[in-house]
């Protein structure tokens, strides 16, 4: 401990000069307390800050591509919206090859799947307990009640069928011209 005595400021063993030392022994432990609680309240804003945006309380500011098959054309919706969506539309998974955006197949759940789906994002919009079944998404009834197609195509197909998975992955072989490989495309 430094101590200011009558002769000045002493010296500390590497030379430094103190202007102020800790006559108290409790200001030290004050100190250490006061970033604690700082600490602590930091910790709380993140938490907070990371579970509003977990839970989805504001409006995702996400969007995924969606296909109308009557106009023939894409557009964005919100990354909560389940397909299908009200106007039918179908999610479109969209890639870029060769610099032109591409669909690599159409996403749709079954009106079961759909229903408990929108039952658990109408339950967290209000607030409320979502007491009802959802599957993983990497569970067989998730997969088997998710159909997906190509998009010149008229069947749909379960993705943990060998044909659903055939679409799902098919796209992964195509190249461009240059023999590039093709990449997701954000609606963002």
């Amino acid at each position: 401990m430094l101590v200011v005595g009558a002769a000045g400021l002493s010296h500390s063993p590497d030379g430094c000069r103190c202007r102020y030392t800790a006559r108290n022994p409790g200001t030290k432990t004050l100190a250490k307390l006061t970033c604690a609680i700082a600490a602590v309240v930091a910790g709380v804003c993140l938490f907070v800050v990371q579970t509003e945006r977990f839970l989805h309380k504001n409006p995702s500011a996400n969007r995924v591509w969606f296909y109308d098959e009557g106009a023939k054309k894409l557009y964005a919706m919100p990354d909560t919206t389940i397909p299908p969506d009200k106007a039918n539309g179908d999610r479109a998974i969209v890639i870029e090859l060769a610099g032109e955006r591409k669909i690599a197949y159409l996403l749709k759940y079954t009106p079961e799947l759909k229903k408990e789906l929108d039952d658990a994002l109408q339950a967290r919009a209000t607030g409320k307990t979502f007491d009802g079944r959802i599957p993983s998404r990497d569970s067989d009834d998730f997969k088997s009640n998710t159909l997906v197609r190509a998009v010149d195509e008229a069947d749909w197909y379960s993705a943990n069928t060998p044909e659903g998975r055939k679409i799902i992955e098919g796209w992964r072989s195509w190249r461009g011209p240059d023999g590039s490989a093709p990449s997701f495309c954000p609606a963002n």
